[in-house]
């Protein structure tokens, strides 16, 4: 009741509202109506700001463009009287490179002539360089000769230091063969009375035991004549005492003579037996000498190819030593090669003419070295024709832009008023 209460004291008020809301609608309604051709101002308010703003910016641009197109105009306007410094100042070194091109041209004719000069005394020097070498050859073949006679000269004379011990000593051996050979006739005289002397030992020693045997044959008898004893022991007739006595008489008689006999033979023998002994050793002294006669005749023959050979090396080292001298002579003359030395002349005067090939070299690598700065200084003077150029069309480009200038600033202006 009490919210039925509450409802009813706000009717007044529920009903304002609702008369408020109802008049809301119709201008929601009618606001609704208009929402299109709302929507289409505001488009078209977008649309001319958005033309404004790009009209704004294209002025602006072009405003800028122009200001930049004049300021650039009076930039280069204003660098006009350096520029035509500069061309004074390249035209300046431009005509003092102007003898450079006549200079250039003497020079590589120079050049030329000075190729044909170094051609002509390569090929001379070459001709030089074989004519020295074909002399030096002989020089060397002369010096080797001369070393190697040299060599032979004294080798000679080295061998012959020794020809007069080769002589003495074949003096000596001579000497001593003909000593050999003296001794040689006296050694057949000793062995002939070596077998006399063995033939008288053997003789006296045969004839000693004879005597001996003879003896021996008495002792024998002797001593079948025992002290009784009459008859004879061999014919049994009687001796007697007499007969005995003659016998033992006999027997003494003969046993005295052998006796005589054995000792004359034995001393005999002795003797010759001393006699044999004294000369076997002489005759061994002989023999050892003379056994030295083939080492004498080999020494003698050596000696003897040896004294040929130092005649004939004297012979050779005279030869020798003329050949040596005549090439010392060559040598020191240079007497050898005249034909190539007369050539050689010829090439000498005329390198002389042409000039050395290193001064030559010298000269060439100055006027190269001339010729290279030449050529700069040609590259330079078409460096500064271009650079002149190049200015000089600048300057023109700036006369030319005075008109343009003046339109710039009429733009500007006129720009700049809207």
């Amino acid at each position: 009741l009490s919210e039925a209460q509450h409802i009813l004291a706000r009717r007044a008020e529920i009903r304002a509202g609702v008369a408020q809301l109802l008049a809301a609608r119709a201008e929601r309604e009618r606001l609704e109506g208009l929402r299109e051709q709302y929507i289409t101002l505001q488009e078209r308010r977008r649309s001319h700001a958005d033309a404004l703003r790009e009209a704004e910016l294209q002025l602006k641009a072009e405003l800028q463009v122009a200001q930049n197109k004049a300021n650039d105009i009076r930039e280069r306007a204003a660098r006009r009287p350096k520029i035509e410094a500069e061309i004074a100042r390249l035209q300046a070194q431009l005509d003092t490179l102007a003898p450079a091109a006549r200079e250039l041209n003497d020079a590589r004719m120079r050049r030329d002539d000075l190729r044909e000069r170094q051609r002509s005394a390569h090929e001379l020097n070459l001709q030089r360089t074989k004519l020295d070498s074909q002399i030096k050859l002989k020089h060397d073949s002369l010096v080797g000769t001369r070393e190697e006679l040299k060599r032979k000269v004294k080798e000679a004379a080295d061998y012959l230091r020794d020809e007069d011990g080769w002589r003495t000593e074949l003096t000596q051996v001579l000497d001593e063969r003909s000593r050999i050979d003296s001794e040689l006739t006296a050694l057949e005289q000793l062995r002939a009375e070596e077998h006399e002397l063995v033939d008288r030992s053997a003789t006296r020693r045969s004839e000693c035991d004879a005597i001996k045997a003879r003896g021996e044959e008495i002792n024998r008898k002797l001593a079948l004549l025992g002290e009784d004893t009459h008859t004879c022991p061999l014919c049994k007739s009687e001796l007697g005492d007499d007969g005995i006595a003659h016998i033992h008489a006999e027997y003494a008689r003969e046993r005295a003579e052998l006796r005589g006999l054995f000792s004359a033979a034995k001393r005999e023998a002795d003797t010759a037996d001393t006699r044999l002994a004294e000369l076997r050793t002489t005759l061994k002294t002989a023999e050892r000498r003379t056994a030295a006669l083939p080492e004498l005749a080999g020494r003698i023959a050596r000696l003897e190819r040896e004294l040929h050979a130092a005649d004939e090396l004297r012979r050779k080292q005279a030869d020798d030593q003329r050949t040596l001298e005549e090439i010392q002579l060559q040598i020191v003359k240079g007497d050898y090669e005249r034909g190539i030395r007369g050539e050689l002349a010829r090439v000498e005067a005329s390198l002389t003419a042409l000039g050395e090939p290193a001064t030559l070299d010298r000269e060439m690598s100055r006027l190269e070295a001339r010729i290279t700065t030449l050529e700069q200084q040609l590259a330079d003077q078409a460096r500064l024709r271009a650079e002149i150029d190049a200015k000089r069309r600048s300057v023109q480009d700036i006369e030319a832009e005075t008109p343009a200038l003046h339109e710039q600033e009429e733009r500007i202006t006129e720009l700049q008023t809207k």
